[in-house]
This record gives structure tokens, sequence and C-alpha cells, in this order.
């Protein structure tokens, strides 16, 4: 937990507080967590999570992992128990940190990703697929453009209304979209970039 520093333990209903990292003995701390697939079961081990996607978790009976002990929380407690499902356990994974510009992100559409060079992809974890929305200080043309501090500067949360460029994680360049398609150009974007 953020706000005690302490873990759940899941050995049974409801789970226990403990201390963290878990001492000897309380099995019931590790969890497993597994990215529910698109008809609600585990995808394979080594599937990378996203936020935004389902998890699920479960945990350990007597030291020894056991799949069908499934955690769960209703309004009132969280627990483990082989009578809960993975499809009334999936968590929605999420964070309360706002977007940033120096953290990388993907761009998807329909099950694909925007990819550098190439528009919509199939999602392949790639570098290619990577993006930063690099934030401008500024709101206009004059005060983005041929100002390289306006963007490297910026470092604050991007909020709704902000001006941004999407920098390729696999490139440095940019996307100017004044015409279709898109062509590639230097990033801070000089003068007369103004796609």
């Amino acid at each position: 937990s953020d706000s005690s520093g302490r873990v759940y333990d899941c050995s049974g209903t409801p789970c226990s507080q403990q201390p963290f990292p878990p001492p000897s003995g309380h099995w019931g701390t590790p969890f497993r967590v597994f990215k529910a697939d698109a008809t609600g079961e585990a995808a394979a081990v080594g599937t990378a999570i996203y936020l935004g996607d389902s998890v699920y978790f479960y945990g350990m009976q007597s030291s020894a992992w056991a799949p069908q002990h499934i955690v769960n929380c209703n309004a009132d407690q969280c627990g483990g128990s082989s009578s809960n499902t993975i499809a009334g356990s999936l968590f929605t994974v999420a964070a309360p940190r706002p977007l940033l510009p120096t953290v990388a992100i993907e761009l998807q559409k329909d099950g694909s990703s925007v990819t550098w060079g190439a528009g919509l992809q199939p999602s392949a974890s790639a570098a290619t697929q990577r993006w930063y929305l690099r934030k401008c200080s500024g709101t206009d043309a004059s005060s983005c453009l041929a100002k390289d501090a306006a963007w490297t500067s910026t470092t604050s949360a991007i909020v709704s209304g902000d001006v941004v460029a999407w920098v390729s994680d696999s490139s440095g360049r940019v996307y100017d979209c004044s015409g279709t398609p898109c062509s590639q150009q230097p990033f801070p974007p000089p003068s007369g970039h103004w796609g």
C-alpha cells in the first residue's frame, strides 16, 4: 500500500495486512499476475502488461502456487478463494500519475499501434511503436517553432489542450502532418514546420 507500506496476505478471506517484504511463512502475500486475453483467459506467460489492461491475481496455498486460489475484492474487503473466477476477479491496470512528456507511450487504435514510418501496424512493443508526446510551453507557432527550449525544458504533465509533438522513440524525429502522408522531420521543430 502506498499509504501504509504494508501488503495484503490473501491466504484466505478477508486478506490480512502484513509487513513488506514478506517474512518467512507469509505465503499468502506473493501473487502471480496474469493479463487476461481477449477471451478473458490467462494470456501466455511473458505477455507484456500495460496501463489499461485487464489482469487477475492468484496466490499460494501452503507455500505452493494454486492457480484456482484467485484474489478478488468487493466494497468491503479483498480475499483469496477457489470460489473466485477469473472473469469475476479482473482488475484494470490504472495509474493516478499524469502523462509526462518524458514517458514513452503507444498510440493504439483498433488493436494496432502507430508505427514510425508505417502508420498503424500490429502491436509489437517495438521502439518504432513507442512515442513521446513532447510538450511545447507555448500555444502558437511563433512560440513553438524554432524555439528549442520551449520543447526541451518543458517537463510538466500533459493536459487537455496542450501543444505536443509525436517524437519517435526509435528515430528521435517527429511527424509533420500538414498533409497526407505525414512527413518525417527533426525535433524540436524548426521554423516553418507548422504541421
